[in-house]
C-alpha cells in the first residue's frame, strides 16, 4: 500500500497521525472531514449531526494545522444518509463543499453541498491505477 505497510487487504488498520500528516503534505491531495464515528447522519438528531460534523473538522484542524474545506457524508446517499438540514449544518460549520455518493459529473449547476463522487472500490495500488484510468476515460 501507499504507507509501505502492505496491501489494504493485508493491513486494514487506520492511518496513524504521522501517516495522515505525510499524506496531507502532498500538494495534490486535499484532506476533508468525514465525521468522528462514521455515523449515518440521516438517522441522527440535529445535535448529534452537528457534533459529528464540527468535531471532525476541529480534530483535523488540530492534527494538521489547517482547516479542512471539504466534507464527505458517510454512506452519502442523498435524502437517506443526509438531507437538507444536514447540508445546512455542513455549510454552517464552515465547509465550502461536500460530496455525496451518487455518480455524475460536477457542473455549474451542481449543489456544492451534495457534489457527485465515484464510489472507489477497495483495491491494491496496481488495480486502483487501472480502475482510475478507466473512470477518467469515461
Amino acid at each position: 500500500g501507499w504507507t509501505g505497510a502492505g496491501s489494504p487487504i493485508d493491513d486494514p488498520r487506520a492511518m496513524t497521525l504521522d501517516e495522515l500528516r505525510a499524506l496531507a503534505a502532498d500538494p495534490l491531495i486535499a484532506i476533508g472531514a468525514h465525521t468522528v464515528r462514521h455515523s449515518n447522519l440521516g438517522f441522527q438528531s440535529e445535535r448529534a449531526q452537528r457534533e459529528e460534523i464540527e468535531r471532525s473538522r476541529s480534530d483535523l484542524e488540530k492534527w494538521l494545522g489547517s482547516t479542512p474545506v471539504g466534507f464527505s457524508y458517510p454512506f452519502g446517499i442523498p435524502d437517506v444518509d443526509f438531507h437538507a438540514g444536514t447540508r445546512k449544518l455542513v455549510a454552517d460549520a464552515g465547509f465550502r463543499y461536500a460530496v455525496a455518493n451518487h455518480g455524475g459529473a460536477v457542473s455549474a449547476g451542481s449543489d456544492p453541498f451534495a457534489l457527485p463522487r465515484h464510489f472507489v472500490p477497495d483495491l491494491g495500488a496496481e488495480d486502483f491505477a487501472g480502475w482510475l484510468h478507466d473512470v477518467l476515460r469515461g
